[in-house]
């Protein structure tokens, strides 16, 4: 059985999820995956909700900087435990689009991993860098994939990388417009130049 997370249903699928959870057959129930609870509050309202913990660096059997470096993602963390990669070696904001590119093609782990190299390079560097440059990397992201779900995994990566830094919110409100037809050019421009 794969789990889907619901989260990322668009309203429509939600809607008829919630009918499917109003009238349900006898003796059925339903288990719902959601990683952010960002769900109809309807559906919220008829569900009991449990809170899975992460396991923490110790349990996973790593470093604190591999653990934050996949925002505690287990199932990315037992893929990296898996290859010989350094996660220290550079990877430069300015080749996002070529790692975006080779992930798109590939969907190899270590090529998303310099995804997230770049984000990484990008944020460290983020006071030094114009504001046409931040532009030019968010028009990059965008000219190396079309796919919806990755582009909405690197802001989920950028935002938690970021953390509390003022603008949160107005990151957080950004992300949260993913689920609806928007310019993503001008969603990426806004987010990446914002810090």
């Amino acid at each position: 059985m794969e789990g889907i997370d619901i989260g990322k249903m668009k309203k429509e699928a939600s809607n008829a999820l919630l009918k499917l959870i109003e009238e349900p057959h006898n003796d059925s129930f339903f288990i719902l995956l959601n990683t952010t609870l960002n769900i109809l509050p309807t559906i919220k309202s008829r569900a009991i909700l449990v809170k899975i913990k992460k396991k923490t660096a110790a349990e996973l059997e790593i470093d604190n900087f591999t653990y934050n470096f996949f925002m505690g993602v287990t199932s990315e963390i037992e893929k990296f435990k898996h290859l010989n990669l350094n996660l220290n070696t550079g990877y430069s904001y300015s080749e996002i689009k070529n790692a975006i590119k080779k992930y798109d093609e590939t969907r190899e782990f270590a090529d998303k991993i310099n995804i997230y190299k770049s984000i990484r390079d990008f944020i460290s560097n983020r006071n030094s860098i114009s504001s046409l440059e931040k532009i030019f990397f968010a028009e990059e992201i965008l000219r190396g994939t079309t796919d919806k779900t990755l582009l909405r995994e690197i802001i989920t990566y950028f935002i938690n990388i970021l953390g509390d830094i003022e603008g949160l919110e107005k990151r957080l409100e950004l992300k949260g417009k993913l689920k609806f037809p928007i310019n993503m050019k001008l969603l990426f421009i806004e987010l990446f130049s914002s810090i």
